[in-house]
């Protein structure tokens, strides 16, 4: 899985309760991590693959992937 994808994962998983998807890609395309086309090309992938829902929120699989991810980057 590249970057971004997980950088969106990890960004789900961790957001605050009034932030939603869109608000998140957004953030991360102001940071330069990636352009707003990349994003959401990633995002589709995403719900592709059964980790972001119709409801633009993380699937059971796709919160133990994020946790998966988190874990990778703890030292």
């Amino acid at each position: 899985m590249d970057i971004s994808k997980k950088l969106i994962l990890l960004a789900l998983l961790k957001k605050e309760e009034d932030e939603n998807l869109h608000t998140i890609l957004q953030k991360l395309v102001a940071s330069g991590s990636f352009d707003f086309k990349e994003a959401k090309s990633a995002c589709k992938d995403l719900k592709r693959d059964l980790l972001i829902n119709k409801e633009d929120t993380l699937t059971f699989t796709g919160v133990a992937k994020a946790q998966e991810i988190e874990s990778e980057f703890k030292i």
